[in-house]
């Protein structure tokens, strides 16, 4: 038993970690939104590392497969299969946030007078 327990720690230790920071996070904001504001900074910079490091790393492995690749038939149907998940995916996203935006306007409690005075000199160029 004590072997399995292990293996589920070292299996999931990071995501574990992450997610146990999402709570604590999450609690600290509840607790004392002042403390979680200043600690914002900290969340903002580990979300623009997880961009700079994610993308390059899924575009690298993502090119180092397909150029190890010597079955061009089994390439051209991964690259369908990519192409397919990328086109359904992005239209869920899409039909996603139409729906938020048709239940909650992002625009309901601006004033049109206001509209009026961003908008009428950008029509005026």
């Amino acid at each position: 038993m004590e072997k399995k327990k292990n293996s589920f720690w070292k299996n999931y230790k990071s995501s574990i970690i992450l997610l146990g920071g999402i709570i604590l996070g999450s609690i600290i904001g509840l607790i004392n939104p002042d403390l979680g504001h200043a600690l914002s900074p900290f969340g903002d910079i580990f979300i623009n590392l997880m961009f700079t490091v994610v993308v390059p790393l899924v575009f690298l492995s993502v090119s180092s497969a397909v150029t190890a690749m010597a079955d061009l038939k089994k390439l051209g149907r991964i690259l369908k299969n990519l192409a397919i998940v990328f086109v359904v995916t992005g239209a869920i996203a899409s039909i996603c946030i139409l729906v938020v935006v048709k239940v909650f306007p992002p625009a309901a409690g601006f004033a049109a007078a206001i509209l009026r005075i961003l908008w009428l000199p950008m029509a005026r160029n």
